[in-house]
């Protein structure tokens, strides 16, 4: 049409015309023109055919972009300065969403074609009609959170060539002689690890207090470190920590920080990876980390800090780092600008899940289940002695009803216009509950450890959760103690016999019932002088 419209010739030039152009020439629309030879004399490319099934074998890397044949292909062409042209016809990051529980894809609802997912933007979009939508936290069929990327897109191959891998990281830790060597294992981290694996990003984990698969256990957990501080240190030095990382290509390290007491490790562990290479980002969060915001940063050492719960925020953190863009326009962030000053973006409603439903479950088969079950000391305290047994952290809630004065969760709710209403009590429904329990049990996991700051609050609901898990043949302990008001028959008041409170039995007898042998309370009171 463009062609009759400007009076000129119009070449359609491929070596697989289509079927219509072909039919066109049959019918005498189109004039045939011939190239029986390449022009010029050029040859053939030579074409190599690889079995990525039989690669991914020989690899163990599984779901793998490129094969190590094309790798050295590039790598080879790099070396010699030479230049490498990638061909891929399919935009975007990966072309299909799917659910892995009832195989629902998500479609169009103009064209019911299926959505491509942007990484750049992080939305689902329409290569048809150009429709957009945000990304699905779960299935619009099944309502199932499981749901997963599937193909290959040119956003994806420009990400793995970039190597953008991240690695999420516990630090080593330290102890005075009185405390008991745990490592660590808790769910943060593996939240992290969920959700950046939701939008493609490859990451790893480590918990550098038991070593990666490379180092014992006599090299790591079981080798103790005399400080200047006078503490202990268990596992990897600072040294071989960075090794790793540069060893491994990770380009963007993310530190968890909870506690105070283990500060120093974090820092020294950012310091040493940036030591060995500048380049690598470098990311903190936890509790710890947040409030102590200013020192972390003002080291140089951390390209930016999570102000908040991070499913949400910190992949977006990432994003900005693959984009090349500020993190300072990023909710629930700080970082530093060029002037050296230091950037604080409170958090908004962007940055959080509707429901705790909507998370990803956390990367639990990422954690070193082999050697927790050697060194038998999970960092929740186990006074009943079982010996080696595989276990698990659970959250079934997120903050608590209390406001303690004492408490951090307390302090928080007093900052929510920076950290947000995290201290406030949320919940995951049963069904997710019990959900995340049969897939720990899949993992061969004997003893759960529930790490809510408030695990009994909501009888109701937790009964009927207990009432559930009796059967699964579990041990149960709990990590961040109870209040011992749930214990108790308290409504109105009513339950009191004279002037004591009536202990709740039932309630007892089903957390035993459920597998409980064990239930930490922390003594606490509301009294000052009780307190002192």
């Amino acid at each position: 049409m463009r062609g009759k419209i400007n009076n000129a010739t119009v070449i359609l030039a491929s070596a697989t015309p289509s079927i219509e152009s072909y039919y066109n020439y049959k019918k005498n629309k189109y004039q045939y023109l011939e190239l029986p030879k390449r022009y010029g004399k050029a040859k053939l490319p030579t074409i190599h055919l690889v079995d990525m099934i039989e690669e991914n074998k020989k690899t163990e890397k599984f779901g793998a972009v490129f094969s190590e044949f094309m790798i050295k292909k590039i790598d080879s062409r790099i070396k010699k300065n030479e230049q490498v042209i990638l061909l891929h016809n399919r935009r975007g990051f990966a072309p299909i969403l799917r659910c892995t529980d009832c195989g629902e894809i998500s479609l169009c609802p103009h064209c019911k074609l299926s959505l491509t997912y942007h990484q750049f933007d992080h939305k689902l979009k329409c290569h048809f009609c150009n429709y957009s939508a945000k990304v699905f936290d779960q299935c619009i069929q099944c309502k199932s959170i499981n749901v997963q990327l599937s193909g290959t897109g040119t956003q994806k191959v420009e990400v793995e060539l970039k190597n953008y891998k991240c690695l999420i990281i516990y630090p080593p830790n330290q102890l005075m002689d009185i405390e008991t060597p745990r490592p660590d294992g808790s769910l943060g981290p593996l939240y992290l690890a969920s959700a950046l694996e939701k939008i493609g990003i490859e990451v790893d984990v480590l918990d550098a207090s038991v070593g990666s698969k490379e180092f014992t256990l006599e090299e790591t957990f079981h080798r103790r470190i005399r400080q200047g501080n006078g503490l202990i240190r268990i596992g990897m030095n600072f040294n071989e920590i960075a090794d790793y990382v540069q060893k491994n290509n990770y380009r963007i390290v993310a530190i968890s920080s909870n506690f105070t007491p283990q500060t120093n490790m974090a820092l020294k562990t950012a310091e040493a990876i940036k030591e060995k290479n500048n380049e690598i980002k470098i990311f903190a969060g936890g509790i710890n980390a947040r409030n102590l915001l200013n020192r972390f940063l003002k080291t140089g050492n951390f390209d930016g800090i999570c102000l908040s719960e991070g499913e949400i925020i910190f992949p977006k953190m990432i994003l900005a780092v693959i984009n090349n863009y500020s993190l300072a326009k990023i909710p629930g962030t700080a970082s530093v600008d060029k002037n050296g000053k230091i950037i604080t973006n409170p958090v908004d409603q962007s940055c959080f899940p509707k429901t705790l439903d909507d998370l990803q479950m956390p990367k639990w088969d990422s954690l070193p289940f082999e050697k927790y079950e050697k060194i038998a000391s999970p960092h929740g305290v186990n006074v009943n002695d079982r010996g080696a047994e595989r276990y698990a952290p659970i959250m079934t809630s997120r903050g608590c009803p209390f406001k303690c004065a004492y408490c951090h969760i307390s302090e928080e709710k007093n900052n929510s216009a920076i950290f947000g209403d995290i201290g406030s009590l949320r919940t995951h429904s049963i069904e997710r509950v019990i959900k995340e329990i049969d897939y720990l049990i899949s993992l061969k996991v004997k003893k759960l450890f529930f790490e809510d700051d408030s695990l009994l609050a909501h009888k109701d609901r937790v009964k009927t959760i207990f009432k559930k898990v009796r059967n699964k043949k579990l041990s149960i302990a709990n990590v961040n103690g109870v209040n011992l008001v749930h214990f108790f028959n308290t409504k109105n008041r009513d339950g009191w016999i004279n002037g004591k409170f009536d202990i709740d039995t039932e309630y007892l007898e089903i957390l035993k019932d459920s597998g409980f042998d064990q239930i930490v309370f922390p003594v606490e009171s509301a009294s000052k002088r009780m307190a002192c």
